[in-house]
């Protein structure tokens, strides 16, 4: 007895509404060209970016100190923009050769992650993202820091995740 065939799935062809083609139009200059401006326009804007991490610590030093002085009390904005500080930082040091400051950058938001009020422990360990970053900037450490940038950045992972997994619980 042969196996019975299943109906091939339905396929349904969706047309996009936007022609990206129009958005990035043809300019006629080889696609070297293109990458070699785009290099440039990178590169410029890595040479800024300590500068920009500076000024955005800043900010967000003045976040982490409210959220400290507000240890068990809910405040989900407050967390949310530090949440989104550190995903910044995630998604854009590696970018412009700061490697672990993206590392620290995603061990901020494991911590972070759907938090709406902190403990006293976990404020410290934000704290300690912050001077961890702060050192990172301050030392023009690039790439990946080596040897005690792994250990700096495996240790805060490391808490991170214990205390992500408490709220799992």
């Amino acid at each position: 007895m042969a196996p019975a065939e299943t109906p091939p799935p339905e396929v349904k062809i969706i047309k996009p509404k936007v022609d990206l083609r129009s958005k990035a139009p043809e300019t006629g200059e080889p696609l070297e060209t293109l990458i070699a401006k785009a290099d440039a326009a990178v590169a410029e804007m890595a040479a800024e970016y300590p500068a920009r991490v500076e000024e955005e610590l800043s900010e967000l030093i003045v976040l982490i100190n409210e959220a400290t002085a507000a240890v068990g009390q809910p405040q989900k904005e407050r967390l949310l923009k530090i949440y989104d500080y550190a995903h910044d930082f995630k998604g854009q040091g590696g970018t412009f050769g700061y490697d672990l400051i993206s590392r620290i950058g995603a061990s901020l938001c494991r911590l972070l992650h759907s938090k709406e009020t902190i403990k006293q422990a976990e404020g410290d360990l934000v704290k300690a993202h912050y001077d961890a970053l702060r050192a990172v900037i301050a030392g023009n450490i690039t790439g990946d820091g080596g040897k005690l940038g792994n250990q700096l950045a495996g240790g805060l992972e490391t808490a991170s995740t214990r205390f992500a997994n408490e709220g799992a619980e």
